[in-house]
């Protein structure tokens, strides 16, 4: 015990006097202190986060998207003094710090003050499902059926896709690309993720579970060959934060990621950055400009860190920005105002995505923000982004920050307890992940829209009604309850 708490406080040391650099070091550069108190405070949650990174696996990368987004460019242009091509007043930068800081705080507080509840792992529920079938299982057997359909039609349209950029070129791809399948047997293999979350959701064992974890990071590398740098870290990290997750249910009975696979991953973190970097270039067919490895790195962070520039927009705009027009719950408003089941006669009504319509009169803060900024371009395709403080400050001021916050953190704390008896319950957290993972550059409600929608709702109930027509192995069928 004595050893354990020695080990402790070394590391409580070293924690803090690592802090105490980085404080310095940017107080040396000339940081405003909210920029100061945001770096501190994202460091202390992944410290946090750190001291059981299996348990905290969904907020920690949630924190790295928050930081490499929203923080690292400033940073980056603060250290290095490289400038991002747009520049902004001090009085835009310092609200943006501002927003930034009351974020984490109240996102730290959603997530230590929500209750902690037991959760349900694989090995305290296996024991009772060897005896009695449960609808658990037939959820399992329902949604990787289901999956393996989707996938097939998923990743035909993705080849599709792959050899259309390869021939035209990646801007091509959002003017001009008509796919070979009809419709609506691509939006049969968008319900993909939607299986595989629900499969996730039952805790199948790793055996079970590997050949579609596999299938669906062999997409994920795919959708690089189409231009999409999201695609694939955003679907590599939800994979991750799942083996995550399952070390830590599983406790030592499986490891689902090894320590040794880790060490390899955070290595290859440095070169991973320069490569998303100069593929910016390939994609584009812009010559490829390289000056150093150290320097493409920093690079990378002033650009993709610029995501706060969204921020710092809605202050300069504020006064042209309408109010009460509910931004952060733009997606899920716009998808009642503009989809087409609620538009079926009268579908001409339904303005361009890029349109002076939409960007005016929609519920997307990031439309408003492009068209303001960058009208010629905006309506041309282009856009700046969203982020999910920036909907929320133009809806509600510094509180609705706070309060938007709060409750992200609570959401996060909420999946740190997944459970495979409610596997409803889990399945729809799991999907909730992604959008809240992109939140940092998107909008806030990406959570609610991506399961308030008819499409979700239907693959859900179809799953639950499969799943009750099938029967195990007591009721004459076959059923297995395989073991690592």
């Amino acid at each position: 015990m004595r050893n354990w708490s020695i080990k402790i406080g070394i590391k409580q040391l070293i924690e803090c006097v690592f802090l105490l650099i980085v404080i310095g070091i940017m107080w040396a550069f000339g940081a405003d202190v909210w920029m100061i108190l945001s770096v501190a405070m994202i460091m202390l949650l992944i410290f946090m986060c750190l001291k059981n990174i299996n348990a905290n696996a969904f907020f920690f990368f949630f924190l790295i998207s928050f930081f490499i987004y929203l923080m690292s460019g400033d940073i980056a242009e603060l250290l290095f003094d490289k400038k991002y091509y747009i520049q902004f007043g001090k009085e835009a930068v310092v609200h943006t710090h501002i927003c930034l800081f009351v974020s984490l705080v109240s996102i730290w507080i959603g997530y230590i003050f929500t209750s902690s509840k037991k959760h349900m792992t694989r090995f305290e529920t296996i024991g009772e499902s060897r005896m009695t079938p449960t609808m658990v299982d037939k959820v399992k057997s329902a949604s990787k059926y289901i999956y393996y359909i989707a996938y097939i039609i998923l990743l035909a349209n993705t080849v599709d896709t792959v050899r259309f950029v390869a021939v035209n070129g990646y801007v091509a791809y959002y003017t001009s690309f008509d796919p070979i399948l009809p419709s609506i047997i691509i939006e049969v293999g968008e319900f993909a993720p939607i299986a595989l979350c629900v499969f996730l959701a039952t805790f199948p064992s790793k055996k079970e579970s590997s050949f579609i974890i596999k299938s669906y990071i062999l997409y994920a590398f795919l959708t690089l060959f189409i231009g999409s740098r999201g695609g694939l870290i955003y679907n590599i990290i939800f994979i991750l934060c799942y083996c995550f997750y399952r070390n830590y249910t599983d406790r030592g009975h499986t490891v689902w990621i090894s320590k040794r696979i880790i060490t390899v991953l955070v290595l290859a973190v440095p070169f991973l950055l320069s490569f998303l970097f100069l593929y910016e270039y390939i994609r584009t067919g812009r010559e490829v400009e390289f000056e150093s490895f150290g320097e493409t790195i920093v690079d990378f962070f002033v650009n993709i860190g610029a995501s706060s520039k969204v921020i710092k927009y809605g202050y300069e705009y504020a006064e042209e920005i309408p109010k009460w027009r509910f931004y952060s719950l733009g997606e899920t408003l716009n998808y009642f105002k503009y989809g087409t089941l609620f538009n079926l006669f009268d579908l001409s009504s339904i303005p361009s995505r890029h349109s002076v319509e939409f960007a005016t009169q929609s519920h997307s803060l990031d439309a408003l923000i492009s068209y303001l900024s960058m009208k010629n371009q905006y309506l041309s395709g282009h856009g700046t982004g969203s982020s999910f403080i920036a909907a929320l400050y133009a809806d509600f001021g510094y509180v609705g920050v706070s309060i938007g916050s709060v409750i992200y953190g609570w959401l996060f704390k909420k999946l740190s307890y997944l459970n495979s008896k409610n596997w409803l319950s889990s399945s729809i957290k799991l999907y909730m992940f992604m959008p809240l993972l992109e939140a940092p550059r998107s909008s806030y409600d990406g959570f609610v829209a991506s399961i308030v929608n008819v499409n979700y709702v239907m693959i859900m109930l179809f799953i639950y009604l499969f799943a009750s027509t099938l029967r195990t192995k007591n009721n004459g069928t076959c059923r297995n309850i395989e073991r690592n």
